[in-house]
């Protein structure tokens, strides 16, 4: 018996130290991270997407799968990304930015629906974030849901009234739907609170 204990506490010693030799430390893991991070952000995608696969051969992260979906979705790679942004989802629930980018990633499908309940996801989360209202505003007129379009574009001019970018959105929307009277109705209280960029921007549709 005492045999048998020490060759079994011999192996466990063993197979402990092995896994440990093969397992990289955190901080190596933290710095693969960072150089998929820095090569994603100059553009280099395939180093970016091979650095972020060697860290998920380690262990699953939900930002990690993100991250790479992201990389995947920018180098074309649209059904590799949903994959992996499906995985990130999964492993956590709660990131407005898992959802905003599957919602990216599904109007890109033709998916404009589901697009949708993902925008959707992703402002019950964040409800201050501006491009999600945005970005699903996009959505909603692409189906042909022009006063739920001209909506959210009016929240995101709420969330960022200095924005122009909202406003131009609107305005395209609105004048494709033949309403950009509405739009035109705000430039009185853009003058008045001398929100200058947003006006002159809206000011081309209303001439």
């Amino acid at each position: 018996m005492k045999i048998t204990g020490l060759v079994l506490l011999l192996s466990l010693v063993t197979f402990t130290s092995i896994a440990q030799n093969n397992a990289p430390l955190k901080e190596n893991l933290e710095l693969i991270i960072e150089d998929a991070q820095f090569a994603q952000l100059i553009g280099n995608y395939q180093e970016a997407i091979a650095n972020y696969k060697e860290y998920l051969s380690y262990q699953d992260n939900a930002e990690v799968f993100l991250y790479l979906s992201q990389a995947l979705y920018d180098t074309g790679n649209i059904h590799k990304a949903l994959d992996n942004i499906n995985k990130s989802i999964k492993l956590n629930s709660s990131n407005d930015l898992a959802y905003y980018t599957r919602a990216n990633i599904l109007v890109d499908l033709g998916n404009t629906y589901s697009a949708i309940n993902d925008y959707t996801a992703a402002i019950l989360l964040n409800p201050n974030d501006m491009y999600s209202y945005m970005q699903r505003a996009f959505a909603f007129s692409e189906i042909g849901f022009e006063q739920e379009a001209i909506r959210d574009f009016a929240i995101a001019i709420q969330i960022s009234p200095t924005d122009a970018k909202a406003y131009f959105n609107m305005a395209s929307v609105s004048l494709f739907y033949k309403e950009n009277n509405k739009v035109c109705a705000m430039l009185p209280a853009l003058a008045a609170n001398d929100n200058r960029h947003a006006e002159l921007v809206l000011r081309t549709f209303c001439i």
